[in-house]
């Protein structure tokens, strides 16, 4: 993840983060861990064993970085909570305007045509 929160609940990017601070998975409420190593990309990460959401699979690949980066940083990375406030996942990016709200999931890698549309159901409801 790209951003978290700080301990006064605000959201934070991983370039604006200092290390020493405490930061806050935005979804699940665990604590995370500045990652800046010269292999991946900057980030923030679960403690082991933690990653809360579960359409997460692996790191970001460089495309998917890049696709986000078009879109303002307050737009990425936003969670988007199921009705009932019982289900949450986080979005590549969300929108809302005018015309309604969006959300744009960026997938490069394959995956099965069951979990598109879970994935898609999720969003629409």
């Amino acid at each position: 993840m790209y951003f978290a929160n700080d301990k006064s609940g605000g959201r934070i990017y991983i370039g604006d983060a200092k290390a020493g601070d405490s930061f806050f998975c935005p979804a699940c409420g665990e604590k995370m861990v500045i990652k800046r190593g010269n292999i991946y990309a900057h980030h923030f990460a679960h403690m082991p064993g933690m990653d809360c959401d579960p359409w997460y699979t692996s790191k970001l690949s460089d495309w998917h970085i890049k696709m986000q980066r078009y879109f303002r940083p307050e737009n990425r990375e936003i969670i988007i909570w199921n009705s009932q406030h019982t289900e949450y996942h986080i979005a590549d990016i969300a929108l809302k305007t005018s015309s309604g709200a969006f959300v744009f999931e960026f997938q490069h890698s394959p995956i099965s045509q069951t979990e598109f549309i879970a994935r898609s159901s999720f969003y629409i409801k």
